[in-house]
């Protein structure tokens, strides 16, 4: 053992110790895009969508939950930030989420999910059973991942009839946002029924006005191929309200 350690301080140096870990790396890195083709391109893409910050979430949580106070709902190109690595990785088109309230991230929406399938299974199980059983976890989890796959898919069809490109992952978002206004109805459900049907009403509502002003500033205006432009961001808006509605 001593023999070997010692052969190793005085014939390897840091340097070479170095190249070899980076002439393994390279390597590595050379079979996942070869076995793995687009893979490191989705992963780089997903990571933009993770890129938040402490102010950023706050915000979001306020344009989530009360959508009218925002002015302004277009989103900010990159190009009016000084380019950081993680930017022109990323998004070359659009800013950071961290950089702009009106960028679709996938950390509340997944931070929410959560907190949704864990709140609701308690409460299916325990007012149920009294027992809190890992089927009632999964079958929500299943439920909401379902419906939501659903809806995207419904609204990429309604987008696409109008020859307008939304990225998959943005459309998500959009729609995931509304696990924050679940989590929120599911406490509300704890105060009475009449306290839950007025809570339930409102987050409906916002959760329909939020989709509505999103979508409304990434469709463009000029769009005149497909369906007519206000009736499909309407049809958007009122299937959001109902998703909520059923799920609380």
């Amino acid at each position: 053992g001593n023999n070997a350690a010692d052969f190793s301080n005085k014939y390897v140096s840091p340097e070479m110790l170095n190249f070899g870990l980076s002439a393994g790396q390279d390597m590595i890195n050379k079979q996942t895009e070869k076995w793995l083709p687009g893979m490191s391109g989705f992963w780089l893409s997903l990571k933009y969508y993770f890129s938040v910050s402490n102010p950023y979430v706050i915000k979001k949580f306020g344009v989530i939950l009360y959508p009218v106070s925002n002015k302004a709902w277009a989103r900010v190109p990159a190009d009016d930030f000084e380019r950081s690595n993680e930017a022109e990785m990323y998004s070359r088109k659009w800013a950071l989420p961290k950089q702009d309230i009106n960028s679709p991230d996938l950390y509340i929406p997944l931070m929410a999910f959560m907190t949704y399938v864990l709140l609701s299974g308690m409460s299916q199980g325990l007012g149920t059973t009294n027992t809190f059983t890992p089927d009632v976890l999964i079958q929500g989890v299943w439920r909401c991942l379902i419906l939501q796959l659903l809806e995207c898919g419904l609204i990429k069809f309604g987008v696409n009839m109008m020859s307008v490109s939304i990225p998959f992952l943005d459309v998500y978002a959009y729609t995931g946002y509304k696990y924050v206004h679940l989590c929120i109805a599911l406490i509300a459900s704890m105060f009475g029924g009449t306290i839950k049907f007025l809570v339930v009403m409102y987050l409906s509502a916002m959760m329909a006005f939020f989709l509505l002003k999103t979508m409304a500033s990434v469709i463009p205006a000029t769009v005149t191929t497909g369906p007519p432009r206000h009736l499909v961001l309407l049809s958007f808006a009122a299937m959001q309200f109902l998703v909520v509605l059923v799920l609380s």
